[in-house]
């Protein structure tokens, strides 16, 4: 009897091993699902009634409450700006000349939900929405997606009015 206990003891460890193995490969893929809390943006450029794709150059992109910089003098069509974990909305400030800003303040719900033992929890997001925003240089802002998602390729088209350049009098 103690044989075949000891046998049946063997197997049933052998088998909660194999279980334990592949449970553990198949959490890692799932670990991705943490990463993903970008708001997606892409601008347009407004020239009298005509609407096309342009490249923005931002003196700065940053977020009301930090320091964090996302954009520094750089030109971008397409920008991605990251949401706070911590609260229902995120503000940014979008500085495209020495005089123009222009502020954004998207809203959203979160839900914390476990995705495993092993990557934690992840904050998922949805109901996005721009719940004010400032039009010094901004005209629209078109909403394409209020869910936030890797598979999402814009969540907004921001229309911008063209730069007036001051001209000098002599």
């Amino acid at each position: 009897m103690s044989k075949t206990y000891l046998n049946f003891f063997n197997k049933s460890l052998e088998a909660v091993l194999i279980c334990s193995i592949i449970q553990s490969c198949s959490t890692i893929s799932d670990c991705g699902l943490t990463a993903n809390r970008e708001v997606k943006i892409a601008f347009e450029k407004k020239t009298g009634t005509v609407i096309s794709d342009s490249s923005i150059a931002f003196i700065y992109v940053r977020a009301i409450g930090t320091d964090s910089i996302f954009y520094d003098s750089l030109p971008a069509s397409n920008i991605s700006l990251q949401l706070s974990q911590l609260v229902d909305s995120s503000v940014y400030i979008l500085q495209t000349d020495s005089v123009s800003k222009d502020t954004i303040k998207f809203k959203y719900h979160r839900e914390l939900q476990m995705v495993s033992s092993d990557c934690g929890f992840n904050t998922s997001y949805s109901s996005l929405v721009i719940s004010k925003y400032t039009t010094n240089r901004i005209d629209t802002i078109l909403t394409l997606s209020t869910i936030i998602s890797s598979d999402i390729d814009k969540n907004f088209e921001i229309v911008m009015k063209p730069l007036i350049k001051s001209s000098s009098k002599k």
